[in-house]
Parts: C-alpha cells; structure tokens; sequence
C-alpha cells in the first residue's frame, strides 16, 4: 500500500479561443460532472518493473477509486524528470489549444508545473505495442491532444500490454522537456547565461545537492565534451571557448608546479625536483635517473600531463586521461550508449565538420599516425616538456637540466653547444655545470675516504701521457708531451671483517727454497695436457659452422673466483712522473695522503697494501723500499707497501715474445709469421715493438690455421665427431710432447723442421692461450699452474726483467707467503667492472681503460685542457660518467651503444693460412720435396729451462732474502753510503 503525500496537489485546466484571448482557468473538476471537487487531489503511484521505475507517476482518483488502488478509467497525471505530463484525459477529445498546471493547494496562486500540449497530424505512429502473444502492433495518434511528448496510458492485470516508445518518440519527449525548461526560465525573467550562473552558485542546500549529483555524475566533462563539438562554427564563439578551457588547465597546472619544493635526497615523500650544485652526488643523479624518470616526470601535474598526452599521442592520450579518473571513464561511455542512433550520427557529422577545420585540410588521424609515425618516445619527450616548463618557472627546479648538462658534457658536447641548450631550458650553463662536477668529485673522493677505513683494499697506478697543444706558441706556451700518473683504488672482494692477513710464513732458520719451486709440478704438466686437448678441439669446432659444442673439450675449473662486480674507485690525477724512485714516492705520499687523506697513525698497526703496476713500477718500487730500509716509522719505511707485478703487462710481453720468436727472417720462409703477414698483406707489424691488438689476432689466427690442418691431414671424414675429436686432438698432443725428445714424430711420421717450428708455435700458443682464458674465467688455479712455464718462456725469449719479476712472485707463491696471502695477491691481479660470468680483465689493463677515459673520452680539448682540470673535474668520475651516460640513454628509450663490439670474422684469413701451410707441406703431406728445410726456431721452453738451471735461479736465491724477495747487497750498499 502506497502512502499519500503530506501536501495535496491540484490539476487545472486553462483553454484559449481561436482569437487567442485566453479564457479563465478552470479547474479540470469544473469541466468533469463526475467529479464533485474543483481540486483534484493526485496520489504517488508505486511502480513494480523496471521499465516503470524511472517515472514518478501519479494518479487522479475517480468517484468509485480509492486512493490506494489505480483508477480504472480516468485519466493519469505523471511526471518524468520532474516535468508534469497529461496522459490521455477522455474530456479533451476535439481539437483544441491550451495548457495544464499542477498547483499546491498550500499556494493555489503560484503554477509548480506547467505543460502545453501541440498538435500532431492524425495517424501519425506514436508508439509500439507488445500484445500478451507476442505479436508487435502500432498505435496511431487520432487525437491532436495525444502528442509525441505525451506519455502512455498504462492498464494493469493479466491483459496488460508491454509498449516499447520508438526513437522518434524519445527525441521528441527530450525536446519537449527541454522546451519546458526553457519556458520556465523564461517565465522566471531569467536567461540561461544568467541561470546557469545562479545555479552553479546558490547556497541553498536543495540546490547543492542537485548539483553536486551533476558533479559526481561527470556532467561538467559530458557537458565541455558536447561544446567543443558543436562551436567550431563560430570561431569567436570557439575561440572564448577554448580560451577559457586553457585558462582553466594553466591555473590548475600552475597550482600543481607550486607544490614541487622538494630536494633530491632527502627523505620526503614530496615530488624532488630541486637538485643544488654542492648535492650533486652519484647517489641523487642515481635517484634523478631512476627507471622511467621522464615517464613521471611531474606526473603529479595531472592537467599538464593530460595535455601534453593528447598532443603527443591522441589515442594514448584518451585512454590515460579515462583511466585517471574514478567514474569519468565509465560516465562517458554510459552517457554515450544511452544517446539515440540518430544523436550518435548527429555527433559523427559534426565531428567530421570539426576536423574539416583543424588548418591545412589535415585529418586528425592522420596527424595521430603522423606522430606516431615520427614519434621518439612520447613519454620521455612529455617529460623534458614538463621539465624544461617547471625549470623556465622556478630556477630552483633544476634536477633534469642538471644531469642533462652533465650527460652533454661527459660524451664530449662542447661548449657552445652547451650554453645554447642552456638557454632554451634543456640545460644548465657551462659554468653550473663545472660547479656539478666539483660536487661530484669532492663526493667521490668522500666515498673512497670512508671506504679505505671500513675495508681493505688495494692500489694500482700507471703513468699517463697527454699532448699539451697551443695554437698560438710563446716563450711560456708551446706544445709538450708532458708525463703523469693515474690511480686506482679496488676492494678486495674476499677480505673477510677487514681482517688482517699475515704475509709470510714462519720458515725455520737455514731452510733454503729448492730450486723446484720454479718449474712446472706434474700438476702443472697434466693442466698443461688438458689446456692442449681444450684449446684444440676449440679451434677445430670454430672452422665448422654448424658444428655441435658437445664435440668441444671442455676445461675443468680449479680455483675460480665468485661474480661479483669489483668496487673500485678512480682517484684524481697526477703531474707526477712515476718513472723514477724519486717519483714513485711521490705518487705515494699523494695517493696516501692527499688522495685517501691517510694520517700516519693509521700505518701504526700492522697494514699491508698492495700496489701493483707494470715490471717498470714494481722495480721503481722494491728500489724505494732499499733505500727507505732504515727509516724508524713504519709510514717512512715503506713496509706496508707490497708492489706486485699485473697481468696485462705479462700478457703483451709474452705476445710478444712468441711473435718475435716464430717471426723468422723474412717472408720466403716457409710456416714463418713474416710469411703469412706477406701473404695476408697485413700491415703495421714491426719486429722490434709489435702492436699488441693486432699481434694478438695474427697469432689467433694462424693457431686455429694449423689445428685445422692437422684434423683434416689426420681425419680421413668431413663430419665432425666426437670420439674423432679426442684420437686427433690426442696424436697432435702426443707430437707437441715429444719436442723434448731427440725425435719428433706426427702419428708415426717423422717430422720435418717447419713441422717441429709449427708444433713449438702450437704449444707456445697454448701456453698464451690457456693465460688469457684463465684470467677471463678468473680462475687462481689455472693462473697458478701456467706461471711456472711462462716464467721458462721469459727466461728463454731474453726478457730478462719480466722473467726475475716471475721468479720473485713463484718464490713468494710457493715459498714464502701464506696461502691467505697468495690468494690475496692472485685476487688482486683480477677484475671484474660488471660482475659477470667470464668478464674479469687484468686489473692493470683496468688501468689502462681508465687512462683512456680520462685522456681521450671525456678530457676537455685544445686550450681548455689541464692537469688541474683532469684532476678536479675529470678523473674521479670517469666511472660514474659511463653510468650517467648509460641511464640517461636509456630513461630517454634512446638506440644502447653497446661497449662492446662484434668482431669482424677471420674466416678468410684463417682459410688463406690454411692453403700456405698445405702448399708448403707443413703438418701435412707435401709434393715439394726440393725446396731447403727452413732453421729451427728457438724452443722457449727448453732454451728457458737450460738459462734457469745454469744460473738464473742460483743468482736469484744467492741476492734475495727469504721474507720480501729484496736484494741484500744492494741494502747493505745503500745502509753503508747513509751511514757515511
């Protein structure tokens, strides 16, 4: 049961003449005998479907109808949308002209709602009816009063009929309403500008509810989106309109970049965009650059973002701006699928109006593609807008500007370009710029501070030459080649609590080193095997191109090191020549003291550093440490200095000496290098100082040449397999092994002289081969068993200071220190920069990287260059420049220039090698039995091992004491002069 309304309401009637002279309203009980009332009192009438439930009917009740029941005959008065409607009154049956009014009878004066209904042809279709069979019938209209706005008469009980309004019929009640509004407006003495204001504006609760409904149901962005597509026909009209539109986003947008205040680095939740000069650390430009910073660059800044989205990447645009809101999205799909096919069409048409107009004939998906098409990351370019706006607003929001001139700056920018990019918002100056990386260095010389006092670590230096040019020479100015020195700091990545290690062992008084301890153990000898049988079978498989790795042998791992990427810590150059002991102590005391800022005390306990370099450094070292042997304090007397030989260095040296050794005279020396250089027409090889990079390839080159002779010479099958691979790789090692007899044989076959010269080549390429791929694995154990034989290569290819420099370290390795010592000293020879598997280098060639950098890459050029300027601005942040430069390109989705390169292939070369050795019957079968046998080349291994055992070691052992490997009589010489 329905309950009645607190205030009854009354209908009334109100017909004009012909003449258009309204007649007296009536009330509709005046003109209706059955009624006996002249207010007709109307009740709420429940509705029960859905269909039903957005009407607020109400019903007329009738002399026999109690107000509880729906009438059975009179007519109904509904209101939709709160606009009062007639529904079919029997009274009004002939043509005529008027109005009802739905009045209070609190306030019978005052119309609350009133309804004029217009005429319409007769049988013109109002709406469709649904017969309880199913069956679709249309009613016509024969009543002028029966208009299209007009709602329909609705019977109850089991006969009743489903009606379905056509679309004709809804777009007319929509326009009906809409003219009901605007009369009452207008009855009002009000125009729409003026009511929407008031509307907008009261602060009469009632009306505040009604339009925070408009607010929450997204009306403002349905109501914006219909006027952008219908005022592009008047451009004054659009133009205001767009201009308020944008005034609206600027001060939104400019309220959104007030907020950004923050600082990078501190600890705030706020949006940092403020970076100061002296906070220019690795750390906040880590933090500035972190993944997709200019995805979220002042994303905060939602209308900004938006607007900068739609103009990039229209559709991007769209779909980001629906999902930022809560309900606008689904509003506006809603309020679209509620529209009528003909609105949609409507939209359509004056959508493609709006486009027509856009400039220059262009269709706006065509632009959107052309964006596209063109586009090189919309989001990052969206970013740097936002950024270079915020920066042109506060000089204060400078963060981006700031690691962008310092990118620029680092891959080589000059300055011009600089200062030019600085004016239009995308950088700081030149000067702001030098102002960053004084911070930048003075935060990495903090953090190599701290860490030298919480871990141990060791050094590693090398000299630098720079070219010093003047345009312009003066007495005081002219070109020079002037000499300095760069360092390097490195933790030591196994040091376990920075605690200390103990050196040398306790060895008991009289016992002397055997002269063993220099050679290959029977250890070695089997690596030596298994390095022949890996290194073989690995060329092999590299001339096939399909060939499956299983028929590789493997090397087994020994000692290797764990992955993990080296810390390490560039310290700032130096106008010091380390070439002579006077200049090696110079480097010390700057690296000790003004580099790390060391004070003496900390060398009162018990330290031990690690100073490596090449053969010239550790010399120029051990020198200084005979004549510093009797000073009192334990900084001056230099005992926590341990200069250590670096790996690099060693590998050039003995590259070397294996090019020099198999050169041979000239080019007519059939199997010599100089033959294959004649034959591959390379260039650029000298006898005296070889190159190290392209050396390195030669010899490649011709090892894999001669392996891939011996398989085909000793292998009758072209397919590669397996158990093939270990009985040819099993002869060949066979052949190298017995070089050590008086005869030398190939699977049975006496060999020739080129024969025996390409199986020493072998070998010795092994022996090189085995070196370099043991550092790359970081394999201690590997290294460990190769340096005995390579300190007999030394000996035997005339190097004699890399060759006391090996004896010096197989005698503290195998004799003198402890095993803590000896992995610590093998561990600092190695680095790895990524911390990747098969990524570690010799640190001195770490070293020489550095130099590079410093020099080449990232050193300023022509007058600007100084050692000042390396030193203060340059060298301590080589390292984080890479990682600037890395991040930056990669924030900003740019092409990654990797580092490291694809190497051309050597197939050509190695075949061409291939086809000299088998013309000249050189591990092979030969038809040239007239040709002179070529001289042998010198066995580096046997002519070393004869100069070890001859005198080498005795000397060695006869001059050096048993702890610190430092030649006695030169002590006692340099203690005698002093003491003079």
């Amino acid at each position: 049961m329905t309950k009645r309304t607190s205030e009854s309401l009354c209908l009334r009637y109100t017909r004009d003449n012909s003449n258009g002279n309204a007649e007296t309203p009536l009330a509709l009980t005046d003109s209706l005998s059955a009624l006996e009332t002249s207010a007709v009192s109307l009740s709420p009438l429940a509705t029960n479907t859905a269909e039903e439930s957005s009407f607020n009917p109400f019903w007329v009740p009738g002399p026999n109808n109690s107000p509880e029941d729906p009438p059975s005959s009179p007519f109904w008065l509904s209101r939709f949308n709160g606009t009062a409607k007639v529904l079919s009154p029997p009274l009004l049956s002939s043509p005529t002209r008027g109005s009802f009014e739905v009045y209070s009878t609190k306030t019978p004066t005052k119309s609350i709602r009133r309804w004029i209904p217009h005429d319409t042809v007769p049988g013109t279709p109002l709406i469709k009816r649904r017969t309880s069979a199913g069956a679709i019938e249309e009613q016509y209209n024969s009543s002028p009063l029966e208009s299209p706005g007009s709602p329909l008469l609705r019977t109850t009980g089991s006969d009743a009929e489903e009606q379905i309004p056509t679309v004709t019929q809804k777009d007319s009640i929509i326009t009906q309403k809409i003219k009901l509004v605007l009369g009452c407006i207008k009855d009002q003495g009000l125009s729409l500008p003026v009511f929407l204001e008031m509307l907008f504006e009261s602060g009469d609760g009632d009306v505040k509810m009604r339009t925070h409904k408009f607010y929450e149901q997204d009306g403002p962005s349905r109501i914006v989106e219909i006027w952008s597509s219908k005022l592009h026909r008047r451009k004054d009209w659009d133009s205001s309109f767009v201009n308020s539109a944008v005034d609206i986003v600027v001060h939104r947008t400019n309220r959104d970049l007030k907020r950004y205040k923050g600082v990078v680095g501190d600890n705030s939740s706020d949006p940092a965009y403020r970076l100061p000069f002296n906070r220019v650390t690795e750390r906040n430009i880590e933090q500035v650059l972190s993944n997709g910073f200019l995805d979220t660059y002042a994303g905060d800044a939602q209308f900004l973002m938006r607007l900068l989205d739609g103009v990039l990447d229209k559709n991007k645009g769209k779909d980001e701006g629906k999902g930022k809101g809560k309900s606008k999205g689904k509003g506006k799909v809603k309020a679209k699928d509620n529209n009528s096919d003909k609105s949609n069409e409507d939209d359509k048409h004056m959508d493609g109006r709006g486009k027509e107009n856009m400039g220059d004939g262009e269709d706006e998906e065509d632009v959107a593609e052309d964006i596209s098409r063109h586009s090189r990351y919309p989001s990052a370019v969206r970013g740097c807008i936002a950024a270079m706006l915020m920066f042109v607003r506060s000089q204060h929001c400078n963060a981006f500007q700031t690691v962008m001139g310092i990118f620029l700056h680092c891959t080589g920018c000059p300055r011009r370009v600089l200062e030019a990019l600085s004016s239009l918002g995308l950088s700081v100056s030149y000067e702001q710029v030098r102002k960053a990386l004084g911070s930048l260095t003075k935060d990495a010389l903090d953090q190599v501070q701290k860490a030298v006092l919480n871990n141990d670590w060791y050094v590693v230096y090398d000299n630098i030459n720079i070219a010093i040019k003047h345009h312009h020479q003066r007495v005081d100015k002219r070109d020079a080649f002037e000499n300095g020195t760069a360092a390097t700091v490195i933790l030591i990545p196994d040091a376990k609590n920075n605690e200390p290690v103990t050196v040398f062992r306790r060895i008991a008084e009289g016992s002397r080193p055997e002269a063993d301890i220099f050679f290959p153990t029977a250890t070695d000898v089997n690596l030596s095997r298994a390095a022949c049988r890996a290194h073989l079978s690995a060329a092999i498989v590299r001339s096939f191109p399909h060939a499956p790795t299983a028929c590789m042998i493997p090397m087994q791992a020994i000692d290797e090191m764990d992955v993990i990427k080296t810390v390490t810590f560039p310290l700032p150059t130096m106008k010091i020549d380390e070439s002579t002991i006077s200049g090696n102590l110079s480097v010390l005391e700057s690296i000790t003291r003004i580099g790390l800022r060391l004070p003496d005390t900390w060398f009162d306990s018990s330290r031990n550093i690690i100073v490596g370099g090449d053969q010239m450094t550790v010399a120029r070292l051990l020198s200084l440490k005979i004549h510093r042997a009797i000073e009192s304090d334990l900084y001056g007397g230099l005992n926590w200095v341990h200069p250590t030989p670096q790996f690099f260095h060693l590998q050039m040296t003995l590259c070397a000496t294996i090019y020099k050794t198999h050169l041979g005279t000239d080019g007519n020396v059939p199997g010599s290098l100089a033959s294959f250089i004649d034959r591959l027409g390379s260039k650029g090889f000298s006898k005296e100082k070889p190159e190290f990079k392209a050396t390195n390839e030669l010899l490649r080159i011709v090892f894999d040449a001669m392996s891939i002779v011996l398989w085909e010479s000793l292998h009758d099958k072209d397919t590669l397999v397996e158990s093939d691979m270990s009985r040819v790789v099993d002869l060949v090692v066979d052949a190298i092994a017995s070089l050590s007899q008086n005869e030398c044989s190939l699977n049975g076959r006496p060999c020739t002289t080129a024969d025996i010269n390409a199986l020493c080549f072998l070998r010795d390429m092994v022996v090189y081969i085995e070196f370099s791929d043991a550092i790359k694995a970081g394999d201690r154990g590997r290294i460990r068993c190769v340096l005995a034989t390579i300190a007999m290569m030394m000996h035997g290819g005339n190097n004699s200071n890399y060759a006391l420099e090996l004896l010096r370290l197989l005698y503290g390795m195998r004799h003198a220190w402890t095993p803590e010592w000896e992995t610590r000293v093998l561990s600092s020879m190695l680095v790895n920069p990524k911390g990747v598997p098969r990524g570690w280098m010799p640190t001195d060639m770490y070293q020489e990287n550095n130099n590079y950098l410093i020099k080449t890459i990232f050193a300023a050029k022509g007058s600007n260059m100084s050692w000042e300027y390396l030193r203060d601005l340059i060298s301590p942040n080589i390292r984080t420049f890479q990682d600037i430069a890395r991040l930056f390109e990669r924030g900003v989705d740019s092409k990654y220039n990797s580092t490291v390169h694809k190497k051309p292939s050597t197939k050509s070369d190695v075949e061409m090698v291939k086809e000299s050795l088998q013309y000249s019957g050189i591990l092979c079968a030969s038809n040239l039995d007239n040709r002179p046998p070529p001289a042998l080349v010198a066995d580096l291994l046997r002519v070393g091992a004869t100069k070890m055992t001859e005198g080498a070691i005795s000397r060695f052992l006869q001059k050096n004491r048993r702890y610190d490997a430092v030649d006695i009589d030169e002590v006692e010489d340099n203690e005698h002069i002093l003491n003079e």
